[in-house]
């Protein structure tokens, strides 16, 4: 992800979820999460995986791991602000049906007007 606000969006979701009683309390148990649906889709995948890997410290990626440690350290820490405004979910692209009856029935809203990167941001 190379919009650093984008990747600080997301972190802060995480944030605001582990925050939430509507989530699990930990990093772990939100990022983890399974239900109703797998919540982080990338969790997991390739980029996942990946990243386990302590070469990335040296290899060619090392610059956008420095970065995505850097934002997870200030959000965490909260040295870097909020920019989604509280969000607990977000999208890229068409949302799904579920974002879309969601909005529809008013459980959801958007929390900023302008996505950031890719993401729209919702609570």
């Amino acid at each position: 992800m190379k919009d650093r606000k984008a990747l600080e969006g997301v972190a802060w979701v995480v944030r605001n979820r582990v925050e939430s009683p509507l989530f699990p309390n930990t990093y772990e148990g939100v990022i983890f999460q399974r239900t109703p649906s797998k919540q982080f889709v990338s969790v997991g995948g390739n980029l996942w995986e990946t990243a386990k890997n302590p070469a990335l410290l040296r290899g060619p990626d090392a610059a956008a791991y420095a970065r995505a440690l850097t934002v997870a350290e200030g959000v965490y820490s909260g040295a870097i602000p909020d920019p989604t405004n509280g969000a607990l979910y977000f999208h890229s692209g068409e949302p799904t049906s579920w974002f879309q009856r969601a909005v529809r029935a008013g459980s959801i809203r958007q929390t900023i007007l302008e996505p950031i990167g890719p993401f729209t941001f919702y609570k």
